[in-house]
């Protein structure tokens, strides 16, 4: 059996080496961050209350939902009557009011819906922002300390 004072510095030893690989961790995680930061700066900047640069989920079951997939798979825009009967309704004045003013509100904030014509809606078209297939993995030089 070790004196104690040998097994307590053992033990100091070990748990420095803890502190080092924490330490080296966190520098890679901080360099990660930086990096992120980085790439943000590159990317457009979106103002509050602009929806027209994000994008908007829209429930797959909903009226909406069914009308973002329905002028989708169509590929061109649809006039509301179209919409009404395509996602499963029948056109009524109650129901045209309905849809046309849920697709006016998301066309008057720029986000989902377009208006080409009256009564007429289809989508916004937007590129995605591609990023590198490699952004964000882990790389051979992982091991390596960042400064």
């Amino acid at each position: 059996m070790l004196p104690a004072r040998t097994t307590i510095e053992k033990r100091i030893v070990k748990e420095r080496q803890k502190i080092a690989e924490l330490q080296l961790e966190i520098e890679r995680s901080e360099a990660f961050v930086r990096g992120l930061q980085e790439a943000l700066q590159i990317l457009p900047k979106e103002k509050l209350g602009d929806y027209s640069k994000t994008r908007v989920q829209l429930r797959a079951g909903s009226d909406m939902g069914k009308a973002q997939k329905l002028i989708s798979g169509a590929g061109r825009a649809m006039h509301l009557d179209e919409i009404i009967e395509g996602i499963g309704k029948t056109v009524t004045d109650q129901n045209r009011l309905s849809i046309s003013g849920s697709l006016n509100k998301y066309v008057r904030k720029k986000a989902v819906f377009t208006r080409s014509a009256p009564n007429t809606f289809g989508l916004i078209a937007r590129e995605p922002i591609k990023l590198p297939d490699t952004f964000g993995a882990e790389t051979e030089n992982d091991d390596m300390p960042y400064g």
